[in-house]
């Protein structure tokens, strides 16, 4: 029996661990390095990069969104869609939702030459417009985490390695792909221990052999294992004395592959070989088990209140003058105050800060004040739409 192993990352620039002067090193030790990577080992990857990301790095490192692009071509990457401003999609309203895939969809297209097929709820956060509203772009599933659904709805553990739909709002559904991952995080761990050179490549390759043997046991059918993690992570791993993280993820994942019954596939891939019983519907939870839905509100109430001023006054701008370029302008400014970022750097979590590699990271408070500079530009540039 064959195990179908696919890999799936994300490109977000606005990371609120990251400092604005670490961005050109963080490219080059992360983004450059894993598209090295991903294209030496000739693997199959999901790359879900957001659209306010495409749209900096297709400014500022055009070989990143070109290289992105040349391997589309070259049937080695499936883009998917992670929205243009990264928000939490339960704290927003259906209609920001809609605007934020209609904004990545023409910066892909203009970008990449494709749309996105499938779809990344940023932070793992499901909410129950999702299936109803990436329909009506035609993209072909979602993908999650495994803790969305386990236990919180008795899924057992080994039906996440199986495709699945989910329900949404009007009687609408999709079909998901999960993760995988596990409630102590083992998984995640031992990736970045792999990039911190804690775990050797050949470790982790075994162990996540050994792992997926154990796995395969479980199951009657084709297993999908979906391995995530963010493309930015090798960069958080470097140091002195660990120059090349992304080396270590490279060797692990070549030994993966050499395995006789391991083969990279997309999701749509899977999906197609192994469609879902469509009346297997569940619902998950709003927010993965790791991550509350209040680490994303705690610390923002202020900028909820800013951003709501905004989107009302942009409401009425865009019904009166549908055409007027502001209004453009006043949606892009509103989607970005909108993201999740800020607001997880005001977070307890990040307030006590986060140990990664050599040095304790905290949240990025420059973010935040760029997101309410955002919601003001919002009002201001529909106040001048309505003032006219």
């Amino acid at each position: 029996m064959n195990i179908y192993l696919g890999l799936a990352t994300n490109y977000n620039l606005q990371t609120d661990i990251l400092l604005k002067e670490e961005e050109s090193d963080m490219v080059s030790i992360a983004y450059i390095a894993m598209q090295t990577i991903f294209e030496d080992l000739d693997i199959k990857t999901n790359h879900f990069p957001v659209g306010w990301t495409t749209e900096k790095l297709n400014e500022s490192y055009p070989e990143i969104t070109n290289n992105i692009k040349k391997q589309i071509n070259k049937g080695r990457i499936e883009l998917g869609s992670h929205t243009y401003g990264h928000p939490i999609i339960p704290l927003i309203l259906t209609r920001d939702f809609i605007k934020q895939i209609e904004f990545e969809l023409e910066i892909d297209k203009k970008v990449y030459g494709k749309s996105p097929i499938g779809f990344y709820p940023p932070e793992w956060c499901y909410d129950p417009t999702i299936p109803e509203v990436i329909n009506k772009f035609d993209f072909s599933w979602i993908m999650l985490l495994n803790s969305n659904v386990v236990d919180s709805y008795r899924l057992d553990f080994s039906e996440t390695f199986k495709p699945h739909y989910v329900k949404g709002t009007n009687n609408s559904y999709s079909p998901v792909s999960f993760v995988y991952g596990d409630k102590n995080l083992e998984i995640r761990t031992d990736i970045f221990n792999l990039f911190d050179n804690k775990l050797s490549p050949k470790e982790f390759a075994s162990k996540f052999l050994i792992r997926l043997e154990k796995e395969k046991g479980d199951i009657l059918d084709n297993l999908f294992v979906l391995l995530y993690f963010d493309i930015e992570t090798p960069f958080f791993a470097y140091r002195e004395n660990n120059k090349n993280p992304a080396k270590n993820m490279y060797l692990a994942l070549e030994e993966i592959f050499s395995a006789n019954n391991i083969e990279s596939v997309f999701i749509s891939e899977f999906l197609e070989m192994f469609p879902p019983n469509k009346e297997d519907k569940i619902v998950p939870q709003m927010f993965a088990t790791y991550k509350p839905l209040n680490m994303w509100k705690i610390g923002s109430e202020k900028l909820d209140l800013l951003i709501e001023e905004a989107r009302q006054k942009i409401y009425l701008a865009e019904d009166l003058y549908p055409k007027d370029p502001l209004v453009l302008e006043a949606w892009k400014n509103l989607l970005l105050a909108e993201g999740a970022d800020p607001r997880i750097a005001v977070s307890p979590r990040r307030l006590e800060g986060i140990p990664l590699g050599n040095k304790i990271r905290y949240g990025n408070f420059e973010r935040v004040i760029d997101a309410y500079n955002f919601a003001i530009n919002a009002k201001k540039l529909a106040h001048q739409i309505l003032d006219k």
